[in-house]
């Protein structure tokens, strides 16, 4: 297939955009390369290349590559989406793609297995096997940062298609909407230069907004009417048509496109929105959900507008995340408190988001509360009173702190006698409370168990010479998870004092002083 006609449209596009937006804040990460390329490459060059790797590799990237240009260097980045595109002695490296100890590299060499579309079900069945590499069939050319590359399918039926995917396995692979490189790579220039939000570019729709309208009004497939409609969220404003359309998809029975739709509705004319979002608000748990991620992110100057009502949907909430999204409109407001102090029979959900809001504003005349959760069966309750306790001093919580040890003790050490290869990974919702609470510089705990004794021995540092008596009492009772945590505790207590002890020295006062001029 011939593309010159399209590769001087690139060209052209390119330079347009590299003087319309010379400083990259147009594009996420386009401060990186600046919109920049490299020289051309030679046919020798690309010839060695799929030599080495034993690969061969799509017509149009191999164009793009002899014809507009690479990576500036090894180090650089070239221009395209998000952080940009590698040079080929970078992707030559990258899981040893051109060792010449192999023959034959499977990575490369067998057929793509993943396909568009892949369900959460069918990708963990597929990338289950820790052993066995699940993007076969693809080459990487590009980063969008931190762990997710950016992929060109080299076999199989969806040769030469873009693909996002995630080194950690965690979500499906993105295929983009483009038949090839080219298309996808135009795409990007077009959106810039349209002035469109390429955060999430590739992972939605092209086109202008009667285009999306009408790709949605001519297909029944649900899925894509879905991304029809999250594609709009790239525009900045949209006009009268797209605001009547996104009405009629708002009246539609309850579904995630009509959850989009009223969150777009929201976000580009808010008094329009209103009864829509009336009735999402009093609506499904997932329509709840949409409602109150729109007012917070798109209305939060109106949330005030918002209390009465969700308040009154407070005690329906099921989900923790429904009610993370009430926390962050409601904030510190003693009215939301009361509310979900007033919850007949509360869920774990609602107790532990109480138990969040009491630590922050302590009364003594509350300390039933605290008592229930640190005396309640579920471990994350149990995690977020001692949390919230941490910075109380109230001897009534020693029996309590005492109980837990042993309990605790007793159960990782068992999880240890049980499983002693066992790298005892952090359930998941431990795993994002952790990770909320914690910078990733700091030692974190790699068990429910381990996490909530360490948690105990903070919640003792105020009580003074009572704590250490426990702790003794505890290690001298044989519990060496004790004092395993003590120690590791003693240790990041260390860390922490010898960092204090450097930001007092004359040249890191200086510095300091410096710093804040």
């Amino acid at each position: 297939m011939n593309y010159a006609e399209q590769l001087q449209r690139i060209k052209r596009k390119l330079q347009s955009v590299r003087k319309l937006d010379p400083t990259g804040e147009r594009s996420y990460g386009a401060e990186r390369h600046l919109y920049r390329l490299g020289k051309p490459l030679t046919e020798s060059q690309v010839n060695i290349f799929e030599t080495e790797c034993r690969i061969s590799l799509p017509e149009d990237y191999r164009a793009f590559l002899t014809t507009v240009g690479g990576s500036i260097d090894d180090e650089q980045y070239g221009a395209g989406p998000y952080y940009g595109i590698y040079s080929l002695a970078r992707i030559a490296n990258y899981r040893g793609y051109s060792s010449s100890e192999k023959e034959y590299n499977p990575d490369l060499c067998n057929s793509c297995t993943v396909y568009p579309n892949m369900s959460e079900e069918e990708w963990e069945e597929a990338s289950n096997d820790e052993a066995v590499y699940p993007y076969r069939g693809m080459m990487i050319f590009g980063t969008q940062g931190c762990a997710y590359p950016m992929m060109l399918v080299l076999n199989g039926e969806y040769r030469g298609r873009v693909v996002y995917i995630d080194e950690e396995r965690s979500r499906p692979p993105v295929f983009t909407y483009e038949k090839n490189f080219l298309d996808w790579y135009e795409r990007w220039l077009d959106e810039i230069l349209a002035g469109y939000d390429l955060r999430s570019f590739g992972y939605n729709i092209g086109g202008d907004e009667q285009s999306l309208i009408r790709l949605f009004q001519e297909t029944d497939d649900t899925a894509l009417q879905e991304k029809c409609v999250g594609s709009f969220f790239k525009f900045p404003s949209v006009d009268e048509q797209t605001l009547a359309f996104l009405e009629t998809v708002a009246k539609m029975k309850s579904s995630p496109v009509k959850c989009l739709a009223v969150q777009m509705l929201v976000k580009s004319d808010y008094p329009r929105s209103k009864p829509y979002l009336t009735q999402s608000v009093f609506g499904t748990e997932n329509e709840k959900l949409a409602a109150f991620q729109a007012i917070h992110w798109y209305a939060s100057k109106h949330r005030d507008d918002w209390t009465k009502p969700i308040l009154s949907v407070l005690p329906e909430i099921k989900e923790e995340r429904t009610l993370n999204f009430v926390s962050y409109i409601l904030g510190e407001s003693k009215d939301f408190l009361q509310t979900l102090l007033a919850i007949p029979d509360p869920s774990s959900i609602v107790r532990k988001k109480m138990i969040e809001k009491l630590g922050r504003t302590f009364k003594p005349d509350r300390l039933d509360i605290f008592y229930q959760g640190l005396d309640d069966p579920n471990d994350i309750i149990v995690l977020t009173t001692l949390q919230a306790v941490r910075l109380i001093t109230e001897p009534g919580f020693l029996p309590y702190f005492e109980k837990l040890i042993v309990q605790y003790a007793q159960r990782y050490e068992k999880r240890k006698q049980d499983n002693p290869n066992d790298n005892e990974l952090i359930e998941e919702q431990v795993r994002e409370l952790l990770s909320e609470k914690f910078p990733r510089q700091v030692w974190v705990p790699q068990t429910i168990e381990s996490h909530i004794l360490w948690t105990i021995l903070a919640c003792l540092k105020p009580y003074g010479q009572i704590a250490d008596d426990l702790v003794k009492k505890m290690t001298e009772l044989q519990h060496t998870s004790i004092a395993a945590i003590a120690e590791d505790d003693l240790k990041q207590r260390e860390r922490i004092r010898a960092k204090q002890e450097k930001r007092k020295t004359p040249w890191a006062k200086l510095l300091r002083l410096l710093r804040w001029r």
